[in-house]
């Protein structure tokens, strides 16, 4: 009955990040308008749902029979874009939050928390794109 959470809450950390990287832009380019501190809350978020992302990805791998060599191939690279992806968003997070609470947010910090989101973002996109994958080319729940 677990296996079948993982898409239920795969798509939170996908959006919450992307939309991170948005507002961080936004933070950059025209600070007065961004919400601020919007693209951290956001990943306060996403590190919650990517973890249940995760541990739900793995109840959901567990539970699969009789798959063939490619099929589990293509399962471990996708696993290998959400390890990174969960790691970093963990990572970037808790760096940023760090920043945060000590008051050493600037502007080159933000082109550097911009930079890191954007890579993130590529990883979560990723990520997707092989969990799309499984699912509508190779036919895996």
């Amino acid at each position: 009955m677990l296996d079948h959470l993982h898409p239920a809450f795969v798509h939170f950390p996908i959006v919450c990040i992307v939309l991170a990287f948005g507002f961080q832009l936004l933070q950059v380019l025209a600070p007065n308008l961004s919400p601020k501190n919007a693209g951290l809350w956001l990943m306060g978020v996403a590190t919650l749902f990517a973890v249940i992302s995760s541990q739900t990805g793995e109840i959901a791998e567990a539970s699969l029979l009789n798959l063939t060599a490619f099929q589990i191939g293509e399962i471990e690279t996708h696993e290998y874009f959400a390890n990174i992806t969960t790691w970093s968003t963990i990572l970037l997070f808790v760096a940023w939050l760090f920043a945060y609470l000590q008051k050493i947010i600037n502007r080159k910090l933000n082109y550097l928390i911009l930079a890191f989101l954007g890579l993130l973002s590529a990883t979560v996109l990723v990520t997707a794109f092989l969990g799309g994958e499984l699912v509508y080319i190779y036919h895996i729940h």
